[in-house]
């Protein structure tokens, strides 16, 4: 990944990246938007057990010790937290994600649930496994689970509330519907 390091704000790093791994995959827009969702979401929930007063979407009310509480390990629980959702999303750009790791100094091999690395490993997972489910089919590549046929052809508008792809190339390549399963996609 070609951009800056220098950021106080893991944040801001992590969707740096998350944007590149959109762009590196050519990944369409409503996946696009399920993946920025959840790389946001988890760094919240691992932010939120540094905080007393942020309740975790998944976690719920998940709190460390208030010794804890330090500016280092929020850090590093957001960090693992995005790390560890990006490389579910996009497991060809790992060589990417862990040189982000390695350039933070922040070992890639940490898999433990109790320790701030932890923590951010605790919040990607838990939200990857209640998203596994959630009607997108990531586990299979987003493909239509619908069987979704248009109404319309490229060349013939039978209704006009309805999709109509459109011809590129001249008629010898169609457009599809993208993810036409997304309506069914629990938030």
């Amino acid at each position: 990944m070609d951009f800056s390091l220098h950021t106080e704000d893991p944040v801001l790093l992590w969707n740096q990246a998350t944007l590149e791994a959109i762009s590196n995959t050519n990944m369409g827009p409503t996946p696009t938007s399920r993946a920025l969702g959840l790389v946001n979401t988890s760094m919240y929930d691992a932010w939120a057990a540094y905080d007393s007063v942020a309740i975790g979407t998944q976690l719920g009310n998940l709190q460390v010790d208030s010794e804890e509480i330090t500016p280092e390990n929020k850090s590093t629980a957001i960090n693992y937290a995005a790390y560890t959702t990006l490389l579910d999303l996009f497991p060809t750009q790992e060589p990417a994600f862990t040189q982000i790791l390695q350039q933070l100094g922040i070992d890639s091999t940490i898999s433990s649930t109790n320790i701030a690395a932890g923590i951010g490993n605790l919040a990607a997972k838990t939200l990857l496994n209640n998203k596994y489910t959630d009607g997108s089919n990531q586990l299979n590549n987003y493909t239509d689970t619908t069987n979704y046929q248009p109404v319309n052809t490229w060349d013939k508008i039978t209704d006009p509330n309805r999709w109509q792809p459109i011809s590129i190339d001249n008629g010898n390549n169609i457009q599809k519907f993208l993810t036409p399963q997304w309506g069914d996609v629990t938030p």
